[in-house]
């Protein structure tokens, strides 16, 4: 016999399953990428952190500038389209059509201003990367520029 975990109303002839805490907080759906992005952001950091260097080549670092910077793009566009949303109006002047419309208003209102801050977020990172591959290709030419430097003195 196999015991199944749950709880069950006798009154109302329902089964609910009992659900196991989830080890870490689980995002929305929406928010996947950028949670994703927050994990990847700060394994990245701790390895920074640890070691005397970078986690990345100027190639990788130039990738990701570039993939944040088309998610940027992608949730410019997304507020651009939500505007639509923030203007509408109702069919009629009857209370009901009214209120929709106020409602549909300030839900496109909210929309935009959390895809904005999710742009921003986007652009943040970035920027951020661009800043590590312009430190990066620095600290290459000091070090090729140290090497040529020195070498004279070792042959």
């Amino acid at each position: 016999m196999t015991e199944i975990d749950g709880i069950v109303h006798p009154a109302d002839s329902v089964y609910t399953p009992q659900t196991a805490t989830p080890l870490f907080p689980v995002p929305r759906a929406g928010d996947l990428v950028l949670f994703r992005a927050d994990v990847s952001n700060a394994v990245i950091a701790q390895a920074v952190r640890d070691g005397d260097g970078f986690a990345f080549d100027a190639d990788s670092l130039e990738r990701l500038a570039a993939m944040w910077d088309d998610l940027a793009h992608r949730y410019t566009e997304a507020v651009r389209l939500g505007r639509d949303l923030v203007s509408v109006e109702g069919p009629g002047l009857e209370y009901a059509s009214t209120n929709h419309a106020e409602r549909l208003r300030a839900s496109g209102q909210a929309l935009q201003q959390a895809l904005s801050e999710r742009a921003r977020y986007c652009e943040d990172l970035r920027d951020k990367f661009h800043a590590a591959h312009g430190r990066y290709v620095n600290a290459e030419d000091d070090a090729e520029a140290t090497v040529t430097q020195e070498k004279g003195k070792f042959e």
